[in-house]
């Protein structure tokens, strides 16, 4: 059982109450004490029980919009095959420059090797290309512009929360 309370060394149970509320956190014994007639116990076989807030949802309009896009299929890349990739997108649809914007979903914003590696607008700045490009992170909490596209948004230095 890892609690995640600062200082706290692992402990082998927990007990929890009906409502879901953690009654107690400790050695196996100490828990035992707590199991009762109508105790459902659960033994997680020496794996790791951990505490979340679990948020299971669904973006079916997001994802339908996602569909009409290129993607990156949540792929980890190396610097050149992620260039590659992108610019093999750019080049299927050529006809788009020098203003269609180049949108591409599941990108993997920790994916790129070898591990560390940050990506930035300076990586698709590099690309052969005057168009705008987007990329949507496959988390739905991650994107990456090149400065075509923010200068289009008008995001600069001095943009606010950027």
């Amino acid at each position: 059982m890892f609690s995640a309370a600062h200082g706290s060394a692992r402990a082998q149970a927990v007990a929890v109450g009906r409502e879901g509320r953690i009654l107690e956190v400790g050695c196996d014994a100490d828990i035992r004490r707590r199991i009762g007639r109508r105790t459902v116990v659960i033994d997680a076989g020496g794996g790791t029980v951990m505490p979340g807030i679990q948020d299971g949802h669904m973006h079916p309009l997001g994802a339908t919009a996602q569909s009409l896009n290129p993607s990156l299929g949540n792929a980890s890349l190396t610097v050149a095959q992620f260039r590659a990739k992108i610019q093999e997108m750019l080049d299927a649809t050529a006809a788009q420059e020098p203003d269609g914007w180049l949108q591409v979903t599941d990108w993997n914003p920790v994916g790129l090797l070898p591990a560390g590696t940050v990506a930035d607008k300076k990586l698709l700045d590099s690309l052969n290309t005057r168009r705008p490009i987007f990329l949507q992170g496959s988390d739905f909490h991650n994107s990456l512009a090149n400065s075509r596209a923010l200068a289009l948004a008008n995001v600069d230095r001095t943009t606010p929360g950027r």
